[in-house]
């Protein structure tokens, strides 16, 4: 398979071009990462959707604290 080379110190033999074939390949993953980013996450699909939020009103809405639960009713 890839196993054609010269023998290296441990007894094995030394795969070429290997650090060459995983930086590629790291290289292809991160171009797959950045292009799904681009096609998703980047900008809202949607002006309309952004359209008149108001930054605080949606921070006060998430982080609002939680509302008291009465524990005697299930």
């Amino acid at each position: 398979m890839f196993l054609t080379g010269k023998p290296s110190r441990r007894g094995g033999t030394k795969r070429p071009g290997l650090t060459r074939e995983i930086t590629l390949t790291l290289l292809a993953k991160l171009l797959l990462l950045y292009g799904l980013w681009g096609a998703f996450f980047s900008t809202p699909p949607l002006h309309s959707m952004t359209e008149g939020l108001d930054p605080g009103l949606v921070a006060k809405t998430l982080i609002s604290p939680p509302t008291p639960t009465n524990p005697h009713n299930p």
